[in-house]
């Protein structure tokens, strides 16, 4: 029987970026165990993470960072405190009671927020930072506090995807949740870094539907069908040069080929 185990040279890099010394615990424990898909540099800064990246002498496949981050630059106030509440017609107070609650939860959460030098300008901004570093290098979002549209404005900024930490009732709790999530977590952050290629497939998939030969297509559409399943389900699958020389010789399409030959690594 062959071994198919990965070696942890084998294993590709990942750079976590976190200024919570107990969630780059927990990242450490849960994806740099032996077990791990990945090799993991753990940093508290870009500036550490630089270093680390220096001392291995190999870019990460992947930057894996913190939503809420400090030194956005932006001084952010607390809400202002609240005078009267919104008047709803006919709604027997239970809508302002509402609104009360939830404008008040939300000023308690801004303020502990400010105290803590935490919000999601750092993280953004951190985002911008890495791209600028290591141009090209796909990035994720890991986060447990942000809202849909802090989400939408990562992936705007360059986050590839915008994942949720497990959380638990206490630490102990989180580590055991993240450790069950741990192989859905890795595929990803496995996804992330291929989708670049996912992409391509999905355009060569497309385009090859206006082909005139029929049996061409179906071809072409059964050929990507498979790699897009085993990106999909096979943990660590990469294209291969097998796979696009495969690709190549079922078509001669020239814009299709064109698309294929961009699947080389």
């Amino acid at each position: 029987m062959f071994d198919t185990s990965e070696t942890a040279s084998d294993k590709k890099l990942i750079c976590f970026i976190d200024d919570s010394a107990e969630e780059r615990e927990l990242f450490a424990k849960v994806f740099g165990c032996d077990e791990g898909a990945f090799r993991v540099l753990i940093a508290e800064t870009l500036v550490e993470a630089k270093a680390l990246i220096g001392d291995a002498e190999e870019i990460p496949r992947l930057f894996v960072l913190d939503l809420y981050f400090p030194g956005g630059g932006e001084v952010e106030t607390a809400a202002d405190d609240l005078n009267e509440a919104v008047v709803f017609h006919d709604d027997e107070g239970d809508l302002i009671k509402a609104y009360m609650n939830l404008e008040i939860a939300r000023k308690r959460y801004q303020g502990i927020r400010i105290a803590m030098d935490q919000s999601p300008s750092g993280g953004l901004k951190l985002i911008a930072q890495v791209q600028e570093a290591y141009p090209g290098v796909p990035i994720v979002t890991y986060t447990r506090k942000g809202t849909i549209e802090e989400a939408e404005t990562a992936r705007r900024t360059g986050a590839r995807r915008v994942l949720q930490k497990p959380s638990g009732d206490d630490w102990d709790d989180t580590l055991k949740l993240t450790i069950q999530r741990r192989v859905e977590l890795e595929r990803a952050f496995l996804q992330t870094m291929l989708q670049d290629p996912y992409e391509v497939l999905n355009l060569i998939a497309h385009y090859a539907e206006l082909f005139t030969s029929e049996y061409e297509t179906a071809l072409i559409c059964q050929k990507v069908s498979s790699l897009r399943d085993k990106l999909q389900k096979q943990l660590g699958y990469e294209i291969s040069s097998g796979d696009v020389d495969d690709l190549m010789e079922n078509t001669l399409h020239p814009f299709i080929r064109a698309l294929i030959y961009q699947l080389r690594g």
